[in-house]
């Protein structure tokens, strides 16, 4: 296989199809293949769908061919006609044509034929090559009317040919992507040259000829001319070998941006690459515009801070060999700064030690009590340290930091360490627990992108929230909640999973937090029943709600009120009606009930997200807000409900969504009701009759 994108790049690694529906290996007259759908070829070797435009933002696609097992794309039906907003349809009709049919723009026709037939087949073969064929009465084939083999556009197969075919006036060449991630046609092309009878590189108008093989290491190249083919240029840098560009993702901080901008869209990363090493002055490139077109340089990177949060920037910085100028003055300025560092190393040591002992006094006081490790969170019934089951090593595999290293983190406890507060006091940042006299603090894992509300509820952050992430999103929760129910040492119901105790990582992973409610269940525990119920309205179930009964079936009411929120980007109670109570449980189900269930669904994603995704989502939303528990699926049967095409999914039942603050004191006497709220935390106390 020959690839020619852009001279040295790899083929495009596309979307993920193997999240669409398989449609077979070929379309017979009448049948249609669309954005949700693929074919494969017989074993299986390519598959033909609408792959997505790299990392462009307008839902762009094309139709295209992709080997199987590395889903990269070896053949586009349109490179030039980009089909928008998932709208493309290929279709073969009862006269033989085979089209495909797109939202707002004429149809891209492949093949009509003068003289109609409806005896055809249009089938992907296992050499990649896609054919439309015309059958005997009998089914054997007459002709071939069409094949993609006819038409290459970045990638040379087994079977293809490079030239001329006079026959059926066709010219058979290659021609280079702009970018590995944007499949427009490029500035080079490999064709034959009529009058030579050989092959031609041609950039714009001007042809290097190919004589014998072609054996160049593009990589070890600077950038070609058509006289001396490989070329490296003249700036004398050292740098660290023949790739010498390093990925780093990140920001500059404020009018620390020193670049310059190259906006011509006839510049590919090959342009931008071989700039940048051409001139002394740049240290760094990356593409200007997000199909991969244009150039921006950086002459200057101190004010560059590495970064994986999201809006950071990919720059392709330099790696050059340190200078060796100076070398001689290192042989005296060494010895003196290994002294200093010494001097400042036995200070720092004498200090510790003197701090140590006053530390040691002041454990020796404690009393052994203080000293073991206790319940790690709230239970309304006391668990003694005997019964948490143990994995055979000694303790718990929980770090435990001592007070004064607490205070040495967190600068004193200091308003400027602080990164928040919650229902129990003040948050910082560390990881494992700490118990100091009668104080008790768990340590909590950095989390940068703060919390799952901060994006969700804001109108403009929520746009980062594509579908993709946030069905990862929803696939982590859920993956955490079979931890916490099932495969955890202790079995733990949350009670209180909800937006804002969804924290987000560097890379957007989902984390539940916030145990400070959670109860501890014994393996053969099924459930429990409490006079004192916390929790947050909206995502408490029923049975919690009214009677103080909770299970592993309260996490799932819950997770199915947080997934409608993050299906439809609203509050649980971000809905009121005079005449009655209704809540986002509610709005769900009337539009379900309507067939309308997209309608659900933010804005911001609408047009973009995968329609029967959403709408098993949605569906098992309900089934997980039913208003019996029995009737609502185990943690493990959600999540394969939610990944698992295959998995039935029983009809939801009308769910009790009337659970508002005006439902439970419809039934709950005034002198029996406590509502307690701290840092957006409600907590309800219900005494009993």
């Amino acid at each position: 296989m020959i690839l020619f994108s852009c001279i040295w790049s790899t083929p495009y690694a596309a979307g993920e199809w193997w999240n669409l529906t398989w449609a077979g290996d070929g379309l017979k007259p009448g049948d249609t293949l669309n954005s949700s759908s693929y074919l494969t070829s017989p074993n299986k070797t390519f598959s033909l769908w609408f792959f997505p435009w790299g990392n462009t933002t307008n839902s762009l696609s094309s139709l295209g061919i992709s080997d199987f097992a590395t889903n990269f794309i070896v053949w586009s039906a349109s490179p030039s006609k980009p089909i928008a907003n998932n709208s493309g349809v290929l279709t073969l009709d009862n006269t033989g044509t085979l089209k495909i049919t797109r939202l707002g723009s004429d149809p891209i026709v492949l093949h009509s034929s003068s003289q109609p037939t409806n005896n055809t087949i249009a089938i992907l073969l296992d050499s990649g090559n896609f054919v439309l064929r015309e059958l005997h009465s009998n089914g054997t084939i007459k002709q071939v009317l069409w094949q993609s083999f006819d038409y290459p556009t970045n990638t040379l197969l087994p079977g293809m040919k490079l030239g001329i075919s006079h026959r059926n006036n066709l010219t058979w060449s290659l021609t280079s992507w702009l970018s590995d991630n944007y499949p427009v046609p490029g500035p080079f092309s490999l064709r034959c040259d009529p009058n030579g009878r050989q092959l031609v590189i041609q950039k714009e108008g001007q042809m290097k000829d190919l004589e014998g093989p072609v054996t160049a290491r593009v990589d070890a190249c600077d950038g070609y001319n058509t006289n001396g083919g490989c070329k490296r240029w003249e700036c004398k840098r050292e740098i660290v070998s023949s790739d010498p560009f390093d990925v780093r993702s990140g920001y500059f901080v404020e009018d620390g941006d020193h670049s310059t901008n190259l906006s011509s869209p006839r510049l590919g990363f090959s342009d931008c690459r071989a700039t940048c090493l051409s001139n002394c002055s740049y240290v760094a490139f990356a593409s200007l515009y997000e199909n991969g077109t244009g150039c921006r340089f950086w002459t200057d990177m101190s004010m560059f801070l590495q970064s994986n949060s999201v809006g950071s920037t990919s720059v392709y910085t330099l790696s050059l060999k340190p200078s060796r100028k100076g070398k001689n003055k290192w042989i005296w300025i060494g010895p003196v700064i290994a002294a200093i560092a010494l001097l400042v190393i036995l200070i720092y040591t004498l200090c510790c030690l003197q701090r140590r002992k006053k530390v040691t006094v002041k454990e020796n006081s404690r009393s052994k009590d203080e000293q073991e490790l206790p319940d790690l969170v709230i239970s309304d019934k006391s668990i003694t340290i005997d019964e948490i089951p143990n994995d055979g090593r000694k303790g718990h595999d929980v770090s435990v930091f001592s007070y004064e290293c607490i205070m040495a983190a967190t600068n004193n406890f200091s308003l400027e360490s602080k990164l928040g507060e919650g229902g129990f006091g003040p948050v910082y940042r560390l990881l494992g627990c700490c118990i100091f006299g009668e104080e008790r603090m768990l340590i909590y894992e950095y989390m940068p992108n703060k919390s799952l509300n901060y994006f969700l509820f804001d109108s403009n952050r929520r746009k980062l929230l594509d579908w993709k992430k946030r069905f990862s999103i929803i696939e982590g929760i859920a993956q955490g909640l079979i931890y916490l129910h099932k495969y955890s040492r202790l079995k733990v119901i949350h009670r209180d999973l909800k937006a804002s105790n969804i924290l987000l990582d560097e890379s957007m992973n989902p984390k539940i937090s916030d145990f400070g409610m959670a109860r501890i269940f014994k393996q053969n525990e099924l459930e429990a029943n409490t006079n004192r119920i916390v929790g947050t309205y909206g995502y408490m179930s029923p049975e919690y709600a009214m009677e103080g009964v909770f299970s592993i079936k309260s996490d799932v009411y819950s997770f199915g009120v947080l997934m409608l929120e993050i299906l439809s980007g609203r509050r649980s109670n971000s809905f009121y009606h005079a005449d009655h109570v209704l809540n986002l449980v509610g709005y769900a189900w009337d539009l379900w009930q309507e067939g309308e269930g997209l309608e659900l669904v933010d804005l911001t994603i609408r047009d973009s997200c995968v329609e029967y995704q959403v709408l098993r989502c949605i569906h098992v939303s309900l089934l997980c807000v039913e208003d019996s528990a029995v009737d609502r699926p185990t943690t493990s049967d959600m999540l394969s409900m939610l990944t698992n095409e295959s998995t039935q999914l029983p009809l939801p039942k009308k769910p009790a969504f009337s659970i508002g603050k005006k439902a439970i004191e419809a039934n709950t006497p005034n002198n029996e009701l406590e509502i307690h709220t701290v840092n957006g935390l409600s907590i309800s106390d219900i005494d009993a009759r």
